[in-house]
């Protein structure tokens, strides 16, 4: 996998949730004194911030919050898209507005 930015673009499947994406992250795996429960929580809630994090200062409501929720239960290598995507969407410039009502 080449060197990427701090969040992407993405160009391969993540390894982890959060940058580097490239890097297996050993702290994601389930500990020998944890359930496998016990990490599947630690791993949902992991994912569940990652997500959150570029989201910062925004109001999320309740549904929008659950269906993030919904969204850690898939691959982390999911997970780490829609975060680098959100970090990346963040930090552009916004949109130039429209002068023209939509149609």
């Amino acid at each position: 996998m080449t060197t990427q930015t701090v969040h992407g673009p993405i160009t391969s499947a993540p390894l982890r949730v959060r940058p580097p994406y490239d890097q297996r992250d050993v702290a994601g795996e389930q500990g020998q004194n944890e359930t496998v429960h016990q990490w599947w929580d630690r791993r949902l809630d992991d994912g569940l911030a990652a997500l959150l994090t570029p989201l910062d200062g925004i109001e999320v409501s309740d549904y929008e919050r659950s269906t993030l929720s919904w969204l850690t239960g898939r691959e982390d290598s999911t997970i780490a898209v829609v975060a680098a995507l959100l970090h990346r969407a963040r930090e552009a410039r916004p949109l130039p507005t429209s002068k023209c009502s939509p149609s």
